[in-house]
């Protein structure tokens, strides 16, 4: 396998984005290891997947985290300070809207790759 460049990359994203990376990346014949790990803003859980891929397809795992763990607009629905006494009269929840999602990227170069 000398002959061909590889990369390796570390990809972290938010845990409840794994599923959806995991499944797109597996029906695109690109295996992973994936490894827990904790940090970050509101110390929520992340996973970090590590993938071994052919230079040639750098890109299309790029596509793929962007697309399923990328930064995104979430709307978070809730009810306003005091709202208990409010809701008996019929006073409407707020909503917010945030960027959620979003992964951290590391791509390094191996000379060599090898499945044993």
């Amino acid at each position: 396998m000398a002959d061909k460049a590889y990369s390796l990359i570390l990809a972290i994203l938010h845990k409840e984005d794994y599923e959806e990376t995991a499944a797109e990346l597996t029906r695109s014949g690109i295996f992973m290891t994936r490894l827990s790990s904790r940090g970050g803003f509101m110390r929520r859980e992340n996973v970090t997947i590590m993938i071994g891929v052919e230079k040639d397809r750098h890109d299309e795992v790029m596509e793929i985290l962007k697309r399923t763990a990328g930064r995104r607009e979430k709307i978070s629905y809730g009810m306003p300070s005091g709202a208990m006494d409010m809701y008996k009269v019929g006073a409407a929840g707020t909503h917010t809207q945030a960027e959620g999602g979003g992964v951290t990227v590391f791509s390094l170069s191996l000379d060599d790759f090898t499945k044993l």
